[in-house]
């Protein structure tokens, strides 16, 4: 069967076609497989990028907030901020280390991917200063570049925004301080209850429509007093000053201290002015003697520089039964009323019947050196250089322009009119404005997050409106009345009936019914706090709170001469702080009951936390 014989050279083409099959079946295996390398090798490489670039946004963006929480709790401080503009921070992350005992701090590689520092892989900060005003710019730029294929950073700006805090206010360090030189003033019907601290008046100071004032504190003049229907003193009165003195044709029934208490004439250089000291003092401020039913009645007085005649009472006839005579001081009594122990150290006496002693000859432990002792340690004290009675006496009211430091720019504005009993809630560390007339409602200033000012542009009134200080800590509200503003506090319901209030409440208070009649409801703060407010005037500024409202705050209203401000609290008003102003009103009726609060300065000599004036404001991300 020669058909079904297959020749050699069929066979030889069979064997070389399955060859070639083979060969194009490998050769297309190779291609295949090589894709499928290649594609595998790209997927991973973009994979790898993929990751740098989620590490590059994490690791910035973890960079960034470090850095800002760093700058909050001032591990990095506001001056290092500021100290490192126009510079680059490399930032770098934390390294392990070996486990084996001898392995030192730096063994290991860095842990935080893009922290490293090394090339390749990087976190910098760039510190810039915004051109247009004080803020500052944070420029974060991270780069992990391990494949060597992403050459790019990612980029993070951050603004921090420039707040610097309201600066703490240095006033009231006397409970009281008001009037200043050529002023007259007429006293309110004071009740300053506590021995702490003091009452300081300058100027001309009337006290003969002011029966019911009382003082337990140390009460201090540098100019010249008028009257004395009555006013009680149970401490020390000090005249300070050249300046100071006792119109004898004022009228009135003098002055009179309760107690173991004396005066102390101090005949000092005082605030630029010399020479001695002339007790008593005619109407025009001309020196004067006694004339005759003017009393001045103290346990003792004390003269350093100081001239006094008595023709009459004045401190005669026991009045005061124990005077000291210090250096340069003159006292004549030229009537023999007997019952005065005048003790002379190195000053010169004329007695007319009462009893003289010599420093010299004083018996050792007898009354008489007692008294001596007494007033001659306490004078010395008074005129000591810096001592408590130079710093009371040294606090004047601030001019204007002392006061503009308070001053800020800008704010939100809290629109006037009518709450209907709501309230309006604003977070501190930022700035507000008001003026015109808001009424029966609450501002609540949320003081947690730092201090705050408001500015009164325009003259405001409350009525049955009130500010309420919350979470204060350490931060405080700073009411601030541009210059020539007036603040009005009325209570428009019948006393506040119904539980309304009027003014500004910051600290804490203890009150009764608030429904119940006025005279039936107490209402006071805790004395010892602090109030969290201060109410600063800028000069030319009239204040005003009476019965019913309360006022919990640090009242300094600035401005002396054509630019003094008038502080009006009165009726028996409900009053907590401190104040100063060239001017205050006379109450029409009850008293202004003054507890004891600390000064804004007292006990804080322990450091407070560092703040930042800086506050992340704005963030965006970039390429480059």
């Amino acid at each position: 069967m020669k058909f079904l014989r297959t020749s050699k050279r069929h066979q030889a083409n069979k064997k070389g076609g399955m060859l070639l099959l083979v060969l194009v079946i490998f050769g297309m295996s190779l291609i295949l497989i090589s894709s499928a390398l290649t594609i595998t090798i790209a997927s991973r490489s973009r994979y790898y990028v993929d990751a740098e670039l989620s590490q590059e946004r994490l690791t910035l963006v973890s960079a960034a907030e470090a850095v800002i929480d760093a700058i909050e709790n001032q591990e990095l401080t506001d001056k290092m901020l500021v100290g490192a503009i126009n510079s680059s921070l490399t930032i770098r992350g934390a390294n392990t280390t070996s486990p084996s005992a001898s392995a030192g701090a730096t063994d290991g590689t860095n842990i935080a991917p893009g922290l490293a520092g090394a090339s390749g892989s990087t976190t910098t900060c760039d510190v810039t200063k915004d051109e247009s005003s004080d803020d500052i710019f944070l420029d974060f730029h991270t780069i992990i570049d391990v494949t060597s294929i992403d050459g790019h950073s990612e980029n993070l700006r951050v603004r921090l925004k420039y707040t610097p805090p309201p600066p703490s206010p240095d006033i009231c360090t006397n409970m009281v301080t008001t009037g200043e030189d050529g002023v007259t003033n007429d006293s309110p019907k004071l009740f300053v209850n506590d021995p702490r601290s003091f009452t300081v008046f300058h100027g001309t100071a009337l006290v003969s429509n002011s029966s019911a004032s009382s003082f337990q504190n140390r009460v201090v003049y540098t100019g010249i007093v008028k009257g004395g229907q009555g006013a009680l003193y149970y401490n020390d009165i000090i005249f300070y000053g050249p300046n100071a003195g006792y119109d004898i044709q004022s009228g009135g029934n003098g002055l009179e201290i309760r107690g173991e208490h004396s005066f102390y004439f101090l005949g000092v250089d005082y605030d630029g002015a010399t020479g001695r000291q002339h007790v008593l003092r005619h109407s025009d401020g001309s020196n004067a003697t006694d004339e005759g039913g003017l009393n001045m009645k103290a346990h003792s007085a004390y003269f350093y520089n100081a001239d006094i005649t008595i023709n009459q009472y004045t401190m005669g006839n026991g009045y005061c039964p124990y005077l000291v005579a210090d250096t340069g001081s003159n006292i004549k009594i030229n009537r023999n009323w007997g019952g005065n122990i005048i003790i002379n150290d190195g000053g010169t006496v004329s007695a007319n019947g009462n009893t003289v002693i010599q420093k010299s000859a004083l018996v050792s432990g007898s009354v008489e050196e007692q008294e001596y002792q007494n007033l001659k340690y306490t004078g010395a004290d008074y005129m000591a250089n810096n001592g408590e009675i130079m710093r009371a006496a040294g606090r004047q009211i601030p001019t204007s322009d002392e006061m503009e430091v308070y001053k800020v720019s800008g704010g939100e504005s809290i629109h006037s009119g009518g709450y209907g009993g709501g309230t309006v809630s604003k977070d501190g560390g930022k700035n507000y404005k008001m003026s015109g007339t808001y009424s029966q409602g609450v501002l609540e200033i949320d003081l947690s997050k730092g201090s705050t000012t408001i500015t009164m542009t325009n003259d405001t009134t409350f009525t049955d409106f009130y500010i309420k200080v919350t979470n204060e800590t350490d931060n405080t509200l700073n009411i601030v009345l541009n210059k020539g503003v007036k603040f009005i506090m009325s209570d428009q319901c019948g006393y506040c009936y119904m539980g309304r209030t009027c003014g500004v409440v910051s600290t804490q208070h203890v009150s009764e019914d608030w429904t119940q009649a006025e005279t039936q409801r107490k209402v006071k703060a805790i004395s010892g706090t602090k109030p969290a407010a201060y109410i600063l005037g800028l000069g030319q500024n009239f204040v005003s709170a009476a019965r019913a409202c309360v006022v919990d705050a640090y009242i300094c209203l600035g401005g002396r001469g054509a630019d003094a401000s008038t502080l009006e609290l009165k009726d028996n008003v409900n009053f907590y702080g401190r104040f100063e102003a060239v001017k205050v009103l006379q109450g029409n009726s009850d008293n202004l009951n003054m507890a004891y609060c600390p000064g804004p300065a007292d006990g804080d000599s322990s450091p407070k936390p560092l703040t930042t004036c800086y506050k992340a404001e704005d963030y965006q991300f970039y390429y480059n």
